[in-house]
Protein backbone atom coordinates (compact mmCIF):
# COMPACT_ATOMS: atom_id res chain seq x y z
CA UNK A 1 0.00 0.00 0.00
CA UNK A 2 2.70 2.40 0.85
CA UNK A 3 4.22 2.11 -2.73
CA UNK A 4 0.92 3.06 -3.88
CA UNK A 5 0.53 6.07 -1.82
CA UNK A 6 4.38 6.97 -2.79
CA UNK A 7 3.50 7.08 -6.60
CA UNK A 8 0.30 9.22 -5.69
CA UNK A 9 2.08 11.74 -3.63
CA UNK A 10 5.80 11.65 -5.27
CA UNK A 11 4.82 15.51 -7.17
CA UNK A 12 3.94 16.67 -3.61
CA UNK A 13 6.64 19.66 -2.50
CA UNK A 14 7.70 17.58 0.53
CA UNK A 15 8.61 14.63 -1.72
CA UNK A 16 10.11 16.40 -4.28
CA UNK A 17 13.71 13.79 -3.79
CA UNK A 18 11.64 10.90 -4.58
CA UNK A 19 10.76 12.37 -7.73
CA UNK A 20 13.19 10.42 -10.12
CA UNK A 21 13.89 7.84 -7.76
CA UNK A 22 10.00 6.37 -8.07
CA UNK A 23 8.76 5.42 -11.48
CA UNK A 24 5.02 6.36 -13.06
CA UNK A 25 2.33 4.38 -12.85
CA UNK A 26 2.40 2.31 -16.26
CA UNK A 27 -1.09 1.67 -17.95
CA UNK A 28 -2.48 -2.42 -17.41
CA UNK A 29 -4.93 -3.86 -19.26
CA UNK A 30 -7.36 -5.15 -17.03
CA UNK A 31 -10.80 -7.28 -17.53
CA UNK A 32 -13.42 -7.46 -14.72
CA UNK A 33 -14.63 -10.81 -14.56
CA UNK A 34 -16.76 -10.44 -11.95
CA UNK A 35 -17.23 -9.24 -8.12
CA UNK A 36 -18.15 -10.62 -4.52
CA UNK A 37 -20.62 -8.65 -2.12
CA UNK A 38 -18.73 -8.30 1.47
CA UNK A 39 -21.20 -10.28 3.69
CA UNK A 40 -20.39 -13.07 0.74
CA UNK A 41 -16.65 -12.89 1.80
CA UNK A 42 -17.06 -12.74 5.52
CA UNK A 43 -19.05 -15.90 5.36
CA UNK A 44 -16.08 -17.88 4.72
CA UNK A 45 -12.85 -17.65 7.33
CA UNK A 46 -10.00 -15.60 6.29
CA UNK A 47 -7.12 -16.95 5.57
CA UNK A 48 -3.00 -16.59 6.03
CA UNK A 49 -2.08 -18.86 3.39
CA UNK A 50 -2.65 -19.98 0.06
CA UNK A 51 -3.03 -23.43 -0.79
CA UNK A 52 -1.23 -23.39 -3.96
CA UNK A 53 1.61 -22.66 -3.96
CA UNK A 54 2.02 -23.34 -0.23
CA UNK A 55 2.37 -19.61 0.24
CA UNK A 56 2.19 -16.89 3.39
CA UNK A 57 -0.37 -14.24 2.96
CA UNK A 58 -1.51 -11.54 5.38
CA UNK A 59 -4.47 -12.16 6.68
CA UNK A 60 -7.07 -12.47 3.76
CA UNK A 61 -10.68 -13.42 2.59
CA UNK A 62 -10.56 -15.50 -0.59
CA UNK A 63 -13.21 -16.89 -2.99
CA UNK A 64 -12.67 -18.67 -5.77
CA UNK A 65 -13.49 -17.10 -8.64
CA UNK A 66 -15.84 -19.81 -9.86
CA UNK A 67 -17.71 -18.14 -7.12
CA UNK A 68 -17.66 -14.54 -8.73
CA UNK A 69 -20.55 -13.06 -9.34
CA UNK A 70 -21.35 -12.70 -13.22
CA UNK A 71 -24.50 -12.78 -14.17
CA UNK A 72 -26.33 -10.08 -15.81
CA UNK A 73 -28.79 -10.38 -12.81
CA UNK A 74 -26.12 -9.91 -10.55
CA UNK A 75 -24.70 -7.03 -11.76
CA UNK A 76 -27.90 -5.19 -12.15
CA UNK A 77 -28.05 -5.82 -8.65
CA UNK A 78 -24.39 -4.31 -7.80
CA UNK A 79 -25.04 -1.09 -9.93
CA UNK A 80 -28.61 -0.94 -7.88
CA UNK A 81 -26.64 -0.64 -4.72
CA UNK A 82 -23.95 2.27 -6.36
Amino acid sequence: YLDHLIRLLKDHEALSNLHDIIPPFKEIEAEVCGFAFVSHLKNNAPVTKLPKPNQDIQLSYILRTGDLKKDVKSWELLLEQL
